[in-house]
């Protein structure tokens, strides 16, 4: 049994009560609470009872929550944070390596400068120092 046009819109009312603006996952969600609705019609819910109880299911994913991956102090709802980390998460390990690496790499080679770049870097070094104070 498919909704009219004004059960959709309250289905996205609904949706931006939770203050769900993300247009890539909204229609997304929208096609799955639907679905749902849809299938609380077909063994003869209403519609008030059938949106009721998917409003109850979806809820949880509309809680704000953070991550590790975005920092603690980031917040926004369950089912975006989910979405981001499931894009960021191979770029996390690429990010952190980014950084690493090079320190490792320092730390376990000796790199020998000419006497001349070390003048050089003194001396460019020197000539910032003197402009900044």
């Amino acid at each position: 049994m498919e909704l009219t046009k004004e059960q959709i819109q309250q289905v996205e009312r609904y949706l931006d009560k939770k203050n769900f603006d993300f247009i890539d996952l909204k229609v997304e969600v929208l096609d799955h609470m639907v679905s749902d609705i849809e299938s609380f019609l077909v063994n003869n819910y209403t519609f008030e009872n059938a949106f009721k109880i998917t409003v109850l299911k979806w809820d949880k994913h509309f809680k704000d929550t953070s991550s590790f991956y975005f920092g603690l102090q980031y917040y926004e709802s369950k089912i975006v944070v989910k979405k981001a980390i499931k894009i960021f998460r191979p770029f996390y390990f690429i990010y952190l390596s980014a950084y690493f690496l090079p320190i490792l790499f320092l730390k376990n080679t000796s790199i020998i400068f000419p006497k001349k770049t070390i003048y050089l870097l003194n001396g460019s070094l020197e000539f910032n120092y003197s402009c900044i104070s």
